[in-house]
C-alpha cells in the first residue's frame, strides 16, 4: 500500500516576508532626487553664509531691519511714504522678536526662504519636465551670482524669490492634478509674494497672460484658473491698493539705484550681463540648446485642462520671461524701477529651460558642468 504524499502548500503572498519587495526605478529616482535637493540646498543656502559671516549690515539691510523692527502699525504709516508692500517687514519683525538682531541670525531668514524657493523651483522643472531637470533647475538657480548675493542679503528679495517660485510651482501642480490644495495654495502664495514685492504683482499678471494663452476653457478651466488670479489681485487691491493710489498720485515713486531706462535691446544687454555665470557664457549655452531640445523633444502628454500637449512646456516660462519684462518696461515708463535687483523674477524660468537643456548632454558632461559651475 503506498501513501500519496501531498505538496507543500505555498506560503500566502500576504505572509511573505517584506524584505522580497523589490525597489521600484520610481522609488528609486525619488531618492536620488531628495538626496540631490538635500545636497543643493546644504551648498547653495548655507555654504554662500559664510561669505556675509562677520559682515556688518549694508545700507539697505540697516534701513530694511530698522523699518522691521518697529510695531506693525508704525510699519505701515512708514512704508506708505516709500510704497513698498509690507509682508516681508512683519516676517523679519516676527523672526528679530524670536531670535534677536544680531547680523547672522537675521540673514538666516534670507536662508530658510531660498531653501524654500529651491524646492519650488525643482518643483517648477519637475512639473515641466521631469526630476533631474527639477535637480538642475535648482542648482543653477542656487548657484547664479545675482541669486546668490541679493538672495542671501537681508531684504525683501529673498520673499520676492520665494514668492515667484511657490506661485509658479503651485499654477503649474493645479493644471497637472486639478486637486483643489494646490489652487488654495497658489492664493496663498500669490498674496504673500504681492504683498511682498510689486514684481510680483507683475509675475501674477504675467501667469495670467500665459493662462490666457495655454489653458483650455474645456470644464471652466480657464475661468477657475483666472479666479484664482482674481482673488490674489483683489487681496492685494482691497489692502493695498489705495496706498499705492494715493502716494503715486502725490508724485513719491519712491525707490533708488541705478534702474534700466531704455531700449528692450539695453535691458536685454543688461539682463546677460547681471545674470551671467561662472564660467561666464555656460549659462547662456545651457540656455540656447534648452530652447532646441525642448522644443523637439519634450515628451507627448496628452493636456487635458493645457492646449497643444508639448508647447505648453516651452511656453510657460518663454512667456513668463517674455512678459515680465514687457509688463516691466510698461512701469518702467511711468516708475523708473526696472533693475536687475527686481528682475531677479526671470531666474527660475531662464533656468528651468537651460536645465533641460543640461538633462539632455551625456551624463559625463553633465559632471563636468556641474563641476565647473560650483
Amino acid at each position: 500500500m503506498t501513501v500519496q504524499q501531498t505538496p507543500l502548500s505555498q506560503p500566502a503572498a500576504s505572509t511573505r516576508s517584506k524584505t522580497d519587495a523589490t525597489i521600484t526605478p520610481v522609488q528609486t529616482a525619488r531618492f536620488t532626487a531628495a538626496v540631490s535637493m538635500a545636497l543643493v540646498s546644504i551648498y547653495c543656502a548655507f555654504l554662500p553664509m559664510m561669505k556675509f559671516r562677520g559682515l556688518g549690515y549694508r545700507g539697505d539691510e540697516a534701513w530694511t531691519l530698522w523699518h522691521a523692527m518697529n510695531s506693525p502699525r508704525r510699519v505701515l504709516e512708514l512704508l506708505t511714504l516709500d510704497i513698498k508692500p509690507p509682508m516681508y517687514f512683519f516676517v523679519l519683525g516676527g523672526w528679530v522678536q524670536l531670535f534677536g538682531h544680531h547680523e547672522t541670525i537675521t540673514r538666516y531668514l534670507s536662508a530658510l526662504f531660498l531653501i524654500l524657493a529651491l524646492a519650488f523651483c525643482y518643483q517648477i522643472g519637475r512639473v515641466l519636465f521631469n526630476r533631474a531637470a527639477g535637480v538642475w533647475t535648482a542648482l543653477l538657480v542656487g548657484l547664479l551670482p545675482v541669486a546668490q548675493h541679493y538672495v542671501h542679503e537681508m531684504n525683501t528679495y529673498t520673499s520676492l524669490m520665494l514668492g515667484v517660485t511657490a506661485t509658479s510651482a503651485f499654477l503649474l501642480l493645479w493644471l497637472r492634478t486639478g486637486k483643489g490644495h494646490y489652487a488654495v495654495a497658489y492664493v496663498a502664495a500669490g498674496i504673500f509674494v504681492a504683498y511682498s514685492h510689486y514684481y510680483g504683482v507683475i509675475t501674477i499678471i504675467a501667469q495670467a497672460g500665459w493662462a490666457l494663452l495655454f489653458v483650455r476653457w474645456r470644464n471652466w478651466t480657464l475661468v477657475r484658473a483666472f479666479s484664482l488670479f482674481a482673488a490674489v489681485g483683489l487681496a492685494f487691491a482691497l489692502g493695498w491698493g489705495g496706498v499705492v493710489l494715493y502716494t503715486v498720485s502725490g508724485g513719491n515713486v519712491g525707490g533708488g539705484g541705478q534702474f534700466i531706462v531704455g531700449t528692450p535691446f539695453e535691458v536685454l544687454s543688461t539682463l546677460y550681463i547681471e545674470f551671467q555665470s561662472r564660467p561666464t557664457g555656460l549659462l547662456v549655452m545651457a540656455f540656447l540648446f534648452g530652447l532646441i531640445t525642448v522644443g523637439s523633444t519634450a515628451p507627448a502628454e496628452s493636456a487635458e485642462r493645457l492646449r497643444w500637449s508639448n508647447a505648453w512646456r516651452r511656453g510657460f516660462p518663454l512667456a513668463m520671461i517674455v512678459l515680465v519684462v514687457g509688463l516691466g518696461l510698461a512701469l518702467n515708463a511711468v516708475s523708473p524701477t526696472l533693475n536687475a535687483r527686481n528682475l531677479i523674477v526671470l531666474a527660475p524660468f531662464l533656468c528651468v529651460i537651460a536645465a533641460y537643456g543640461m538633462v539632455n548632454l551625456p551624463r559625463r558632461l553633465q559632471a563636468v558642468t556641474a563641476v565647473l559651475l560650483i
